[in-house]
């Protein structure tokens, strides 16, 4: 059974809410009852990339269900705007220990960098992180930007398997260039982003899907290139 795109779940989402907060702007129907739980469709959203993605997706979807969850309890008088802003720098602290696990979990690929692994791991803050990799079986791996900017380069690599590249960026950018031969499968999750494919070739004829970015954009920026 083929997995139904995020993109695609989200943009119903979109279309739902703007359906009735038009019936509601314009006085054609009362659907006030279901705008006060619009957050909760966004939190139902994050909980399912969060299930369909097996937890892969964990800082993402946590990102959506923590965002919207808030604004969901505030809209309920469950939660005041005081005590949301003055409990907010538990978001600082929980931010700032997993920048520190990672650190200390994963293997860092520094700025500038050329390898053969198979599999890269690349986490930009607050900085820019530019890389080549020439794998001969390239399997895919994490592309972090937040308020960076990550530059992978593949042209130089080659897949036997689908590849997968995760990325989450936010308030950042992303660029990678890929070999003119690859078959690519986008399938990102955009808030307030955007997603510029500016691959002067795009393989028709090869059925095989050599990459599949997944992810998350929020206001940033991810390129596809095949021309460096």
């Amino acid at each position: 059974m083929k997995k139904i795109s995020y993109q695609l779940i989200f943009g119903i989402i979109i279309i739902t809410t703007g359906f009735f907060l038009l019936l509601e702007t314009t006085s054609i129907y009362d659907t006030s009852n279901f705008v006060l739980f619009i957050p909760s469709l966004f939190v139902i959203y994050g909980l399912y990339i969060l299930i369909a993605s097996k937890f892969r997706r964990f800082v993402s979807s946590l990102l959506i269900i923590l965002l919207f969850g808030l604004f969901q309890l505030y809209l309920l008088d469950i939660l005041t705007a005081t005590l949301i802003v003055d409990w907010s720098p538990l978001v600082l602290i929980f931010f700032g220990l997993w920048i520190v696990i990672k650190k200390f979990t994963s293997k860092q690929n520094s700025s500038n960098d050329m390898n053969n692994n198979d599999s890269v791991n690349m986490s930009s803050i607050f900085g820019n992180i530019e890389m080549i990799n020439a794998s001969n079986n390239f399997k895919g791996g994490n592309i972090k930007s937040i308020f960076g900017a990550c530059d992978l380069n593949l042209k130089l690599a080659e897949t036997e398997n689908t590849a997968e590249i995760k990325a989450t960026v936010i308030f950042g950018s992303g660029e990678i260039i890929v070999p003119k031969n690859w078959n690519i499968n986008i399938d990102l999750v955009p808030f307030f982003a955007g997603l510029k494919d500016n691959r002067s070739f795009i393989n028709t004829d090869n059925k095989k899907v050599d990459l599949i970015i997944t992810g998350i954009v929020a206001f940033g920026e991810i390129s596809l290139k095949n021309e460096s």
